[in-house]
């Protein structure tokens, strides 16, 4: 009960500041442009017949109204309080404030009880805001402070686990973290520098176990993915493919022929597309320049393009590559029918319109 009292008590007093704000703002001209109805800004006290003096020659010139807010001062003009200055002085019965705001000096000066203590009112209003102000700011630096702390405790914790993941070949966690961090670099500048080192380690790693020719075919998919997510799969690929065509290289260079062309043949078609047959990454891979492929149909043509070799055996070396092809690509969807076609004719032969029947 005691909770819905207070909250219905500021309420009103909302309520109250908004009102007497609103009064301001249509009784003075201009106001409403300076000192804008926001939360919490609210009237102090204001008083009449203010004496506006020279600063001169302290002669009168007019009389001003005040009206005092609680960050805010509106009299000929409206100033915040935190932009100015005041000083006030009694001569003989009356008493006088002087308001200085950047080069220029205001001075009035009030007779009555009532604006004398109007006026010091607001001199203590200037003090207190000063007060707080000045709280404020020393409660943003702790926050700070506290808030650089908490930072830095997270970045350490950060970094000593993501290397600790790495230290021990924990990929997918690793990764995890990096994406954790990668969110977190706006909001922690200072993470920025451990950070960078420990991707770059973590890519490396990655790389080097995905260099392994060893590796099994799931273990490869899982660690490209994972590269993949570091930002880092065009790297992977090629790494991957640099692999892999070593390893075909190291099985073609164990090939020995021992005087059949067709056996060679037939030995060569399956050792390459062996080593194509794992992975769809060399459907992409099959169109540059140094690819499985054309390796295998420069030393095809190497064996068979040969002035003493009959055209009966270049047609059945062309029926065994065919064959291997239908045996271990097409049946997996890996048909490379037409660009074999193309890359096993002679290279000084027409390039064909068409795709021929190479199934």
């Amino acid at each position: 009960m005691t909770f819905l009292v207070t909250q219905s008590s500021v309420a009103n007093l909302r309520v109250v500041y908004a009102t007497r704000l609103q009064t301001m703002h249509n009784t003075i001209e201009g106001s409403a442009k300076f000192v804008p109805a926001i939360p919490g800004r609210h009237i102090v006290s204001g008083m009449g017949d203010v004496l506006a003096l020279n600063p001169a020659m302290y002669k009168v010139e007019n009389t001003v109204h005040f009206v005092l807010l609680d960050d805010s001062l509106v009299a000929e003009r409206c100033w915040l309080l935190t932009d100015m200055s005041c000083e006030t002085s009694k001569i003989q019965r009356v008493m006088e404030i002087e308001l200085r705001h950047g080069k220029e000096t205001h001075v009035y000066r009030v007779e009555r009880l009532k604006e004398k203590k109007t006026l010091l009112s607001f001199r203590q209003a200037s003090e207190d805001l000063a007060e707080r102000k000045d709280k404020e700011r020393e409660g943003k630096h702790e926050r700070r402070r506290k808030m650089a702390e908490r930072d830095a405790r997270w970045v350490e914790d950060f970094s000593d686990d993501l290397t600790v993941a790495i230290a021990l070949g924990k990929w997918e966690e690793a990764v995890e973290l990096v994406e954790i961090g990668e969110k977190r670099l706006s909001t922690t500048p200072m993470l920025a520098p451990k950070f960078t080192t420990l991707k770059v380690s973590l890519t490396t790693a990655l790389l080097q176990t995905l260099s392994d020719p060893m590796q099994r075919k799931l273990a490869v998919v899982h660690l490209i993915s994972l590269l993949e997510r570091l930002g880092a799969g065009a790297t992977a690929r090629s790494t991957f493919l640099a692999v892999r065509g070593e390893l075909m290289r190291t099985h073609v260079r164990a090939l020995r022929f021992e005087g059949s062309v067709e056996l060679y043949i037939s030995d060569l078609a399956i050792v390459v597309f062996t080593g194509i047959k794992p992975t769809e990454w060399f459907l992409s891979s099959f169109r540059e320049n140094d690819t499985a492929s054309e390796s295998y149909a420069e030393m095809f043509r190497k064996q068979v393009h040969r002035s003493d070799v009959a055209s009966q055996m270049v047609q059945d070396c062309l029926a065994v590559t065919r064959l291997q092809n239908r045996k271990l690509l097409k049946d997996d969807s890996l048909d490379f029918s037409y660009l074999l076609e193309l890359l096993l004719t002679r290279t000084n032969e027409p390039i064909p319109q068409a795709p021929p029947s190479f199934s």
